[in-house]
């Protein structure tokens, strides 16, 4: 009998993070105010920071995490404020080798 996998944190914060993101993308494609985007901008990021803030369990929820920070890759590492910290833990993953 096999189990179901363990839910990470990581996992659990990137899909509140993912469901944030898509709300906020379908909310744009209407006639949003700049206070209102703002106010998406504001939970989207700190959802991400929160994924970032969570400990890793392995390289998926790393993936996770890199997911979150680019915006699904909309955005480059070095543009992510907190872009040193997905290095840093990157290095770790490979053993510390940079």
């Amino acid at each position: 009998m096999m189990m179901a996998p363990v839910e990470t944190p990581v996992a659990i914060l990137f899909r509140e993070w993912l469901t944030l993101k898509r709300k906020w993308d379908a909310a744009a494609a209407g006639n949003l105010s700049d206070e209102a985007n703002n106010a998406w901008c504001g939970l989207v990021f700190a959802a991400a920071d929160a994924v970032l803030d969570a400990p890793s369990t392995g390289p998926a929820d790393f993936l996770m995490k890199l997911f979150a920070q680019t915006f699904d890759g909309e955005h480059d590492i070095g543009d992510c404020p907190r872009g040193a910290e997905i290095w840093a833990e990157a290095r770790i993953l490979i053993g510390g080798a940079a």
